[in-house]
């Protein structure tokens, strides 16, 4: 099965609410969110505090996950989940990695076990104008992904990974798989495992042609583009259709990696 990128409506409007200069000049706010409290950009949802701390948040555990790292290599399970959040959101996991861990933990909880693991402050600050370098991300951010890549290859040899981002977590998520392994002893047993990748309004969506580059196989990846979310289309103005991923990461991402995992 060759997937590419899903594009899918949702019922919120597609004016710009904000842009970013490219050349780092300025942020041009075309809007706000509809209870006028700041949306940040890329990854933030309508209605959020706009609290642009990228430390964890210590209020809602749910939101950081750290379950590869503090995990006993005695007690592996059968997968292991890596998520990389969108600019600005709390934790290490932020608004839809929750979303995708809780569909997949009901499933391998007793099936084998899972481990749900972030990538974290401060390697990964998740800071507003990273979206604009390169990559769409930090090298820093890229290293942290591809370590956590390796530790779970060390540590659970004989687990299968899995992998997820969204907005500029998705540009991190691509860039850890294509180019944070290059070099490594392991690179190629790590990507061989890597069973499968959702990308939630994937920032690089349009440079990359829908998949994740340096040869990773299409069919293990999946991206879903909202209809009207600019980003998907090669820019950084965000619109209201970019925070309408909750539905599909509850259901169609998840699922998509269960048929990945089997």
């Amino acid at each position: 099965m060759k997937l590419s990128t899903i594009f899918f409506a949702t019922s919120v409007s597609a004016a710009p609410l904000l842009s970013l200069n490219l050349g780092l000049v300025s942020l041009n706010i075309g809007g706000g969110a509809k209870d006028g409290k700041p949306t940040g950009l890329i990854g933030v949802n309508l209605g959020n505090s706009g609290n642009n701390n990228n430390n964890n948040n210590p209020s809602d555990p749910s939101l950081t996950r750290n379950d590869l790292v503090n995990g006993n290599p005695a007690e592996c399970p059968r997968v292991i989940f890596v998520y990389a959040r969108g600019s600005n959101e709390d934790g290490n996991m932020g608004s839809l990695g929750p979303l995708v861990a809780a569909r997949l933990e009901s499933r391998y909880r007793t099936q084998g076990g899972i481990w749900v693991q972030g990538v974290s402050a401060p390697r990964y600050a998740a800071t507003l104008l990273d979206n604009a370098l390169p990559s769409g991300t930090t090298g820093a951010a890229v290293a942290e992904m591809a370590r956590l890549f390796q530790l779970a290859d060390s540590r659970c040899p004989g687990a299968q990974i899995v992998a997820g981002g969204y907005s500029q977590g998705a540009a991190l998520a691509a860039a850890a798989v294509s180019r944070g392994l290059a070099g490594a002893p392991s690179s190629v047993r790590i990507r061989g495992k890597i069973a499968g990748v959702v990308l939630f309004g994937y920032t690089k969506n349009r440079q990359n042609k829908g998949r994740i580059p340096g040869g990773f196989p299409a069919e293990r990846t999946l991206v879903f583009c909202a209809e009207g979310d600019l980003v998907c289309e090669g820019t950084l103005v965000v619109t209201e259709a970019h925070f309408g991923y909750k539905p599909v990461a509850a259901g169609a991402a998840p699922d998509f990696l269960i048929s990945r995992i089997g």
